[in-house]
């Protein structure tokens, strides 16, 4: 059951499949519901008398069939049964004496021909193959000198456990094969009952399977299917996908593919796992085995998809992690130079060349990221600052940028927003990028107004911004109660008191904009605007109101006391110095003092 399945999810995927019946004693593929042949083909039993009959190995192309499984994908099926099962098949089986076979007709380079055969008529990118259960001579052939990886499927009795030491034991003692590797190992706890395991009887077998056996973690668990579908054999795979057996089988099937290096998908699910390991493992407990057998891993795979963009970029954000900055930026530039680059090759590009203070290729991936029109607000913003981390001279060139100009009017502001901190020469970024789309987005000029607004009380611009008040409010006779607000505070660090006529606005709209009401921020504002219209005692309510907000869902947050957003603890102490304002009249708010880190407005000329 699980080979098939296995099989048939290969096979949608695309790949190329072999599946090989060496269940010699109860051979059971061909008895699934798949496609037949429309005569009887021969298998591993007629392959091996003829060759012990002629001292010559037979043509495999003679013993497997092709089988057209109705899947719309161009991967391929092909079945190697285990023999014509006619009247004298028990008797061909019988004769064949596989110690003699291996000892005196050279039944190794046998099987070694039959691989090499497999590989020239199919080129197969799967050979699945289903061994006889227990300790057999038979079973050497299929845990041993064939496969690269073995699926040790049982259900955690001790009869089994016995049995399965046995086999593991003899695998993993077995000299490697010259040009080849260790056998590989996973190993799936199946027909597991679904039953409470309210004394952990279960877990501690499993617990001493594991010791036993020496694995870290099962591939797989196959639980019970209570259904008589299994009297038919239903392929599951392909007639009933969304079953939780299915699913299951799918599990085990992304065990087997990460360690195939040549399967891309395989690969890529590898790098992906791999990745995780070396997040994890900061600390450095995984043995020196465990480490070599990683990076062997990475180095095929690199070597299997030196071509693959996609890999490569896997790799050097492992490369990344690991601190091996010169290998990573080395893979992401092929990456880069293999195709057209996308935004995520680039950026992890420009993060890892600035890292090594290779500015040159820094901000070449940076101007590629913003030369494409389908970079998002997100990666513009992380762009932006990496510019101004490196040359602020860089950022007069983002009028002319595609990927801002492609930016919708919400987005551009969503990331003007972002720029909203203390550092002056993230806040002139925020003036010029909305000024440039004032020129070209007519249709939202209200809001980019606005947004305008706060950004020059944010900077300090007062006069400016009680200038721009002024035109807005003649501009829109319908004001906003956020616009309301920005307007008063604008007019107030123009002249020095607030005036109460923008505020007592503010105050009437509220019952018009109450869905804002749960945010830290709204609450602030309307604190203010209340101890500005004379209502102290509804100032300090409201302050409260968002002293709670901050301490149950502590985020940053845009504080009108000083129009820039800043960490919950930030907040608090800013709604502490509001609180003092009110009743002691001590200190002023801090959107009226001058920036402490002003840098030249030409640095960035809009």
């Amino acid at each position: 059951m699980a080979l098939v399945n296995s099989a048939i999810e290969l096979v949608a995927a695309g790949q190329r499949v072999l599946i090989v019946d060496f269940d010699l004693e109860a051979p059971g593929l061909e008895t699934f519901n798949l496609p037949k042949p429309a005569n009887p083909v021969p298998g591993i039993v007629d392959f091996v008398t003829t060759y012990s009959e002629t001292g010559v190995a037979p043509e495999v192309k003679d013993y497997i069939h092709k089988c057209p499984v109705e899947i719309a994908s161009n991967g391929e099926l092909w079945i190697m049964p285990a023999g014509l099962q006619d009247d004298d098949y028990s008797y061909r089986l019988n004769r064949i004496d596989w110690r003699h076979l291996y000892s005196e007709l050279d039944g190794y380079l046998l099987f070694e021909d039959l691989k090499a055969q497999w590989k020239e008529h199919l080129a197969p990118d799967y050979v699945l193959i289903d061994s006889r259960t227990g300790y057999t001579d038979v079973a050497g052939i299929c845990t041993r000198q064939l496969p690269d990886a073995v699926v040790c499927m049982f259900f955690p009795t001790e009869q089994n456990l016995h049995g399965m030491e046995k086999v593991v034991s003899k695998i993993r003692s077995e000299e490697v094969r010259q040009g080849a590797d260790a056998v590989q190992l996973l190993f799936v706890n199946s027909n597991v009952p679904d039953l409470d395991d309210e004394h952990s009887e279960l877990e501690r077998r499993l617990e001493k399977f594991r010791e036993k056996l020496g694995y870290d973690s099962l591939a797989a668990t196959i639980h019970r299917y209570p259904s008589l579908a299994l009297l038919n054999q239903d392929i599951f795979a392909l007639n009933r996908k969304g079953t939780r057996l299915a699913e299951e089988y799918r599990t085990l099937l992304g065990s087997l593919r990460r360690l195939n290096h040549e399967d891309r998908e395989g690969a890529i699910a590898y790098l992906e796992h791999a990745r995780q390991l070396v997040r994890r493992d900061r600390s450095g407990r995984r043995s020196h085995d465990q480490l070599k057998e990683m990076e062997d891993r990475l180095r095929r795979i690199h070597s299997s998809h030196d071509q693959d963009a996609e890999v490569l970029t896997h790799l050097a954000d492992i490369r990344r992690y690991q601190g091996q900055l010169e290998e990573a930026l080395a893979l992401l530039s092929k990456a880069a130079d293999l195709a057209d680059p996308t935004v995520s090759i680039l950026m992890q590009r420009a993060d890892v060349a600035h890292r090594l203070d290779n500015d040159d290729i820094a901000v070449a991936s940076i101007n590629q990221v913003l030369s494409l029109e389908e970079t998002n607000a997100y990666d513009v913003g992380w762009a932006i600052r990496w510019l101004q981390d490196i040359d602020l001279n860089l950022l007069s060139q983002l009028r002319d940028s595609p990927a801002i100009r492609a930016l919708e009017t919400p987005e551009l502001l969503n990331l003007c927003s972002s720029f909203l901190s203390s550092d002056q020469t993230s806040l002139q970024v925020a003036e010029f990028l909305i000024r440039s789309k004032l020129e070209t987005d007519s249709e939202n000029k209200t809001d980019l107004l606005s947004s305008l607004l706060l950004n020059l009380v944010a900077q300090r611009k007062h006069t400016e911004a009680a200038l721009l008040a002024d035109t807005t409010i003649l501009i829109d006779p319908n004001p906003s109660q956020r616009d309301l607000f920005n307007y008063g505070i604008a007019q107030w660090a123009v002249t020095g008191a607030p005036k109460s006529e923008y505020f007592s606005e503010v105050i009437s709209l509220r019952e018009n904009e109450s869905s804002q009401s749960s945010t830290a921020n709204y609450t602030q504002c309307m604190s203010l605007a209340c101890w500005v219209c004379g209502d102290t005692e509804a100032a300090l309510d409201w302050l409260s109101t968002s002293r709670q907000i901050v301490m149950s869902r502590p985020t940053s947050e845009l504080s009108c006391w000083r129009y820039l957003t800043i960490s919950p603890e930030e907040f608090l102490n800013d709604l502490q110095s509001m609180e003092n304002f009110y009743k002691e009249g001590v200190g002023n708010p801090d959107f009226l003092t001058p920036p402490t880190n002003a840098v030249e407005e030409a640095q960035i000329d809009a």
